[in-house]
C-alpha cells in the first residue's frame, strides 16, 4: 500500500515541479528575460521526457510478434521509449544460452523500434518478472507502463481443428 502512495507522491511531485517551472518562465518572459525563460522551459522539457518509459517484459528469450507490434504502436503514439527486458530465473548453467538467445531474438525488435524513431534499450535479468521490473525502474527511472504476457488458465477453442489450446494474453499495466 505504501508503494502506491509513494508512486502517487512522485507523480504529483513531478507535476508540481513542472507548474513551478512554467510560472518561473512566465515571470521572466514578462520581465523581458526571454533567454532565461526559454532555458527554464527547455530544462523542464528534459525533466518531463525522462520518465517516459514503456517496459516490455518477457519471461522467455523472445518477444512475440503481437507483443512487439503492440509495444511499438503504443510507444509511437505516446512518444515513449521502450525498455525490452528478458527476465527468467534460469539455472546458472543455462544463463549463457539464455543471454545469447535473448540478444539474438531482440535484434528484430530493436531494428523495428529504431526504424520508427523510437528509443530502445534492452536488458536481461536472471530473476522473476516482478524483481526485473523493480530493477528496471532503478536503472531507467520511472516506468509509466508495463507490457507482458500471461498464460491464460482457460483453454480457447480452435474453431478450425476443434481442439483446446493454451492462449497467451497481452497484459498492460499503468504505473501511474
Amino acid at each position: 500500500m505504501m508503494k502506491i502512495f509513494e508512486q502517487i507522491k512522485n507523480r504529483f511531485g513531478g507535476v508540481a515541479k513542472t507548474v513551478d517551472n512554467y510560472q518561473e518562465a512566465i515571470a521572466f518572459a514578462e520581465a523581458g528575460e526571454h533567454e532565461h525563460a526559454a532555458s527554464v522551459i527547455k530544462s523542464n522539457a528534459s525533466f518531463t521526457q525522462q520518465g517516459q518509459w514503456l517496459l516490455v517484459i518477457s519471461d522467455d528469450m523472445t518477444f512475440t510478434p503481437e507483443m512487439m507490434d503492440y509495444a511499438l504502436e503504443m510507444a509511437g503514439r505516446l512518444s515513449y521509449k521502450i525498455y525490452a527486458l528478458n527476465a527468467s530465473p534460469v539455472p546458472p548453467d543455462q544463463k549463457p544460452v539464455f543471454e545469447s538467445g535473448a540478444k539474438e531474438h531482440t535484434k528484430r525488435f530493436r531494428d523495428m523500434a529504431l526504424e520508427r524513431g523510437i528509443d530502445f534499450k534492452h536488458g536481461i535479468c536472471f530473476c522473476d518478472a516482478d524483481q526485473a521490473a523493480e530493477q528496471a525502474g532503478h536503472e531507467v527511472g520511472h516506468i509509466d507502463y508495463i507490457i507482458s504476457e500471461g498464460l491464460e488458465d482457460n483453454r480457447l477453442r480452435d474453431e478450425n481443428r476443434l481442439q483446446d489450446r493454451p492462449a497467451r494474453e497481452l497484459l498492460v499495466y499503468s504505473m501511474a
